[in-house]
């Protein structure tokens, strides 16, 4: 028999969680108990009340089928009413998120019927329980919405964002290069033999704890001299850095100049699955006669793929996170969405009245845009 179990920190878990998560971590490194250590210490907000909800087997006890890390959340229609609100704990940080499912579980649809049934009997009630980043392809997302439905909730799942993707099918990387645009096989190509003709360039590939902090720095340093804005959560990605490093999940690959750190590329293995997390280049450095037009930021991700394409043999995708930002599709043929999905509870005042709400911008929207589309 199954039943829903309440926890107040991931240190309170008994030893079949932490299992489940090794074992789901092992599929997706976002499923995996460090990421959330990680996350969680370095991204919940002042105010965030963190609440685990488990659920597990009464006989043998403590047997755990499923994990769900959640916030209470704060904002949204009728803010100021203070309405109830649970989200599964993700951020802008996240690739992935939603339950943590044990991969070889037979059948993971009575498991998300009890957890949706549990969040849904809770009182005070939740009005609304918020899930992000959840694969649309997949069974999970499929049974996560009938269980909430089957329960009474009312519910919205929409498109959040397009990932770029690619499935490996033979090994190497001279196979996937003759697949890519001229721009890529050829071009960048050349300059990467470019790269390799002037001895002051280096790419240097971290991927364990040794000469960790100077891969960071280096890192650190190029994010700062690049375009992007600076982290919101600036303690976040280092301890990311060290922990994917720990659990053999860490690819940082930078490009010097003699001793100047360029570009750098920060990807996360994930089962048989490389993550493209985070990529910049110095802005300035670019402009130097000897490095302008070397397409800096895009040779790190040509080189950290050419390395694990035909060094890591386990890799049989790369995915290159959120966004849909037009550069991917030179470096991928496949796409997929990510979707959000929204729980109303059937139960509450304010769950309907949000629940209406939604349906009624929704309607608006879709009329403005015929409007618009006539006019």
């Amino acid at each position: 028999m199954l039943k829903l179990r309440v926890y107040r920190t991931l240190s309170d878990l008994p030893q079949s969680y932490v299992a489940l998560f090794q074992k789901a971590g092992r599929h997706c490194v976002f499923q995996s108990l460090w990421w959330y250590e990680c996350l969680l210490a370095e991204t919940t907000d002042p105010g965030d009340q963190i609440i685990i909800y488990g659920v597990e087997e009464s006989d043998p006890p403590h047997q755990a089928r499923a994990i769900l890390v959640a916030r209470t959340q704060k904002g949204g229609f009728l803010s100021g009413l203070k309405p109830r609100r649970l989200a599964a704990f993700s951020n802008f940080y996240t690739i992935r998120a939603g339950p943590v499912l044990d991969p070889a579980f037979p059948d993971n649809r009575e498991v998300l019927q009890v957890l949706a049934a549990g969040l849904l009997a809770e009182r005070p009630a939740w009005d609304m329980i918020a899930f992000d980043y959840l694969d649309g392809e997949s069974q999970a997302f499929k049974d996560i919405y009938a269980a909430f439905e089957a329960h009474g909730a009312r519910l919205s799942a929409f498109a959040r964002t397009d990932v770029w993707y690619e499935e490996i099918k033979t090994q190497g990387f001279a196979p996937y290069l003759e697949k890519r645009s001229g721009l890529i096989r050829k071009t960048l190509a050349w300059k990467n033999r470019k790269l390799d003709r002037d001895p002051a360039f280096q790419h240097r590939l971290s991927t364990g704890p040794e000469g960790l902090d100077e891969a960071i720095a280096a890192y650190e340093k190029v994010y700062a001299q690049s375009w992007k804005e600076p982290e919101f959560y600036p303690g976040f990605i280092p301890a990311l850095i060290r922990r994917a490093a720990q659990h053999r999940a860490l690819y940082l690959g930078t490009i010097f100049y003699g001793d100047e750190p360029l570009a750098t590329q920060l990807s996360l293995k994930s089962g048989d699955i490389l993550f493209q997390y985070k990529m910049a280049y110095d802005d300035s450095a670019t402009k130097a006669p000897a490095l302008r037009n070397l397409s800096l930021g895009a040779l790190t991700i040509f080189r950290l793929l050419n390395h694990v394409l035909d060094h890591d043999h386990e890799v049989r995708a790369f995915d290159f996170g959120i966004g849909d930002e037009a550069y991917k599709a030179g470096w991928c043929s496949q796409r997929r969405s990510l979707y959000g999905m929204r729980v109303y509870h059937g139960a509450s005042l304010y769950g309907r009245i949000s629940y209406r709400a939604m349906r009624l911008r929704g309607w608006l929207s879709r009329l403005r845009r015929q409007m618009m589309g006539g006019s």
